[in-house]
């Protein structure tokens, strides 16, 4: 892989429940291959040499967390809030000021399959002005439905990305675009959409390999086959 010379921050929220996943405990603490997902999410990043830390927002009254042997002087955590943007925003409060104009990579703590190729393609940003995802464009046929369940139009496709993470931002970007978003009340389901809403245009980087992020219970074979592979290649390296 190639030289980074830059120091980047990882955000990764972990505060919460994951009510679609529909089991006993949150989707992050799930285990597979011997590790829960939150562990495979984390060695995707701690043995970056560019990262400087790792921090992971986690709901306060998590009883899981202290629970996992995280060790490594790059892992931090911090308390989360009842909201994605709440969760991040306490981790980015937890940088040093010196950070500010640092680049910071928010993922989902239940997206363990992120393929390095993937992550190195998006640092390629590091000279964007704004920064960007990951994502996919839409291969299926798009349809918008009513509440009855009946097609109301066909989306073109061609125009749609499905977004993906890591994000990346400037700190102070994205600190700033969090805080607009709050005193609006305004909405967000990721990062991109807080600096969109700031008037910024993100860039997107076209995901090479899967990334699929475990949201469902019956997500955990797909999920649990690509970890198979990673491990694999890891065994092989």
């Amino acid at each position: 892989m190639q030289q980074i010379s830059q120091g980047y921050w990882i955000v990764i929220p972990a505060a919460g429940f994951g009510s679609r996943f529909g089991q006993e405990k949150p989707k992050q603490y799930w285990s597979l291959h011997g590790k829960t997902i939150l562990e495979h999410t984390l060695n995707l990043f701690v043995e970056q040499p560019w990262v400087k830390q790792i921090i992971v927002a986690v709901a306060e009254s998590d009883p899981y967390f202290k629970q996992l042997s995280l060790t490594h002087h790059k892992i931090k955590w911090v308390v989360g809030g009842e909201t994605r943007s709440q969760s991040v925003m306490n981790a980015l409060t937890y940088l040093p000021l010196s950070a500010q104009n640092d680049w910071v990579l928010v993922h989902d703590a239940a997206r363990a399959c992120l393929d390095e190729r993937d992550l190195y393609a998006l640092l390629e940003l590091r000279d964007d002005t704004v920064g960007g995802i990951l994502a996919s464009p839409a291969a299926d046929t798009l349809k918008k439905v009513d509440g009855k369940n009946q097609i109301v139009q066909t989306i073109n496709r061609n125009e749609i990305w499905l977004a993906q993470t890591p994000q990346m931002f400037r700190v102070h970007l994205l600190k700033k675009a969090l805080e607009k978003a709050k005193a609006s009340d305004y909405t967000i389901t990721d990062e991109a959409s807080a600096i969109e809403y700031l008037g910024y245009t993100p860039c997107v980087v076209e995901a090479q390999f899967p990334n699929p992020k475990l949201t469902y219970a019956a997500d955990l074979k797909y999920v649990e086959f690509l970890l198979s592979g990673k491990l694999m290649e890891d065994v092989l390296l």
